[in-house]
């Protein structure tokens, strides 16, 4: 398998590291394999190069189950695991670091 090296997008220059972010928005996406949840984050502290804060995003399975990104990412940020048999709002997430 080949792979091209390409230049960073303009706008996102992060070091390695640990960042702090909260969530922005949420919403539902599909994907190749289904509902997907589709995170935006913006990064504390940290700016594009226009200026405008830093947003990042991120994708999880909508299947909430203690073996999915979802359920770790719900355990992380609330320091609770999802309760077995309830719905989850994910709009309870927003502004959540």
């Amino acid at each position: 398998m080949k792979v091209e090296a390409t230049e960073v997008p303009a706008g996102i220059e992060l070091d390695a590291g640990t960042y702090t972010a909260s969530v922005a928005q949420v919403t539902e996406t599909d994907g190749q394999y289904g509902k997907q949840c589709k995170f935006i984050f913006a990064v504390d502290g940290e700016v594009t190069e226009e200026g405008e804060n830093l947003e990042l995003w991120a994708w999880a399975s909508a299947k909430l189950n203690p073996k999915t990104k979802l359920w770790k990412w719900i355990t992380a940020m609330t320091g609770a695991p999802p309760l077995v048999g309830e719905d989850y709002d994910l709009d309870d997430l927003l502004g959540k670091s």
